[in-house]
């Protein structure tokens, strides 16, 4: 299936980005500021919003989305040893998904350095 991957090159290829609180919330001009937050359900659409990939290049998550089938990982950050561990799981699966079509996206809290830190890590 998938020989070892570096741990950069998987996250690049995950296109991890850097997720900001007020996208992770889901606040968009649909409300008011005392509308409670509530998850997305299945067939919502994303609230618009531009991340950051770990390189500190502007990503849009919704567009990339819209572009093909994805599977779509937010983890808490490389501080979690269980987000860690599921993310180096992931090596197993990322070539399978490519191949099936599927593009694979984890979006993080953590800063752009933070993300690089997590990559280096991953085994």
């Amino acid at each position: 299936m998938n020989t070892r991957t570096s741990p950069h090159s998987l996250l690049n290829r995950l296109s991890t980005v850097l997720l900001a609180a007020a996208a992770l919330l889901g606040t968009h001009a649909t409300g008011t500021a005392a509308d409670a937050p509530a998850p997305l359900g299945v067939g919502d659409h994303l609230p618009p919003g531009i991340l950051k990939t770990m390189d500190g290049e502007d990503f849009d998550l919704a567009a990339a989305i819209a572009r093909r089938p994805t599977v779509l990982i937010v983890y808490r950050g490389g501080w979690c040893p269980y987000c860690s561990s599921h993310l180096s799981a992931l090596v197993d699966i990322d070539e399978a998904l490519a191949d099936a079509g599927v593009q694979l996206l984890a979006v993080s809290p953590d800063q752009p350095s933070k993300l690089a830190e997590t990559a280096a890590g991953i085994e």
